[in-house]
């Protein structure tokens, strides 16, 4: 199911040119942001804000996206309730200091793989709509 949950977010995402920068490239602008939002966030600069930006987009993205399994259910991607963008970014570069092998894949790869070792991204179903007669 992971696999398929990777395949389905990879595919929809990977037209975007923003979604093109590496992940090493995006690192070095979480960290900055991870070191701003720790002062104050009035400190957060450019690289910051791109990193805040990148995970912005993509958590709106991808939050509740409708798919249909290989089985034709439908299912919603979703993301841990609690989850703030701050976390995804730490969780993003923790994952890349223990992956340095994924440094040259794309960011949204590496954001969905870091999100799904830290079992922050599932398929659930879909609330049920009533029947009208």
């Amino acid at each position: 199911m992971r696999n398929a949950l990777l395949f389905v977010v990879l595919s929809l995402l990977a037209t975007s040119t923003l979604f093109a920068q590496k992940a090493n490239e995006m690192r070095k602008n979480c960290i900055s942001l991870n070191t701003g939002m720790d002062a104050t966030p009035a400190t957060i600069n450019a690289d910051g804000a791109e990193c805040l930006g990148f995970m912005e987009g993509w958590e709106q993205g991808v939050n509740g996206l409708h798919w249909v399994d290989n089985k034709g259910n439908d299912k919603v991607i979703s993301l841990a309730g609690e989850l703030t963008i701050s976390q995804m970014s730490r969780m993003f570069v923790v994952y890349l200091d223990k992956h340095p092998e994924m440094d040259n894949k794309t960011t949204d790869f590496v954001l969905t793989k870091a999100l799904v070792e830290a079992g922050m991204l599932a398929l659930t179903n879909p609330p049920v709509q009533p029947v009208e007669n």
